[in-house]
């Protein structure tokens, strides 16, 4: 559903995450042919039939501002409007304001499950020593590669505001508990 409001920018965020972290846990998934079909069909069933509808009223304009202009022209810093003028470290500076009071215990556990990621290969082996599952911990650096690629991906925008980083605050209370 998120597609119909920003477009495809919606699946990067999940997905790279969702690459990394396989990539990472080095388990990756057998998809078959038919289950790839059917989870295509469905998520065009849901799509496609919002596109005809605005191509329908508004023309190919309409997509071409959402794709090309709004998506993309944002991002680079094309439209005088959505171009703000933040530096790289504006959405770092606005999580963590965000975050308070909460801020200096999530920076520490961020930190704390780097370190045991980068040490470790994995949260799995630091999973054990907690008394946590493996899976527990797939979550966990799921989170961190999420809330990691979102900050950064928007401070590299030249249209950015402080409340795109609103969606990972709940990752980030989830990573901030677990440490």
């Amino acid at each position: 559903l998120g597609w119909m409001i920003k477009g495809p920018v919606v699946l990067l965020f999940p997905g790279v995450a969702i690459v990394l972290q396989m990539v990472l846990s080095r388990r990756m998934p057998r998809l078959t042919f038919k289950e790839i079909a059917i989870g295509s069909a469905i998520f065009w069933a849901v799509v496609l039939p919002w596109h005809v509808a605005i191509y329908r009223v508004y023309g190919f304009e309409s997509l071409n501002w959402l794709y090309l202009k709004g998506m993309l022209g944002r991002f680079l810093g094309k439209h005088e409007l959505y171009n703000f003028g933040h530096g790289f470290s504006y959405m770092f500076v606005q999580l963590l304001s965000g975050f308070l009071p909460w801020t200096p215990f999530m920076v520490a556990a961020y930190f704390w499950l780097i370190k045991k990621l980068v040490k470790d290969k994995s949260l799995d082996s630091s999973a054990a020593e907690a008394g946590t599952t493996g899976e527990r911990a797939s979550v966990i650096s799921y989170l961190l590669i999420w809330s990691t690629f979102t900050v950064v991906f928007f401070a590299l925008s030249s249209s950015n505001w402080g409340y795109y980083n609103l969606p990972i605050y709940p990752a980030l209370a989830v990573v901030t508990a677990f440490a």
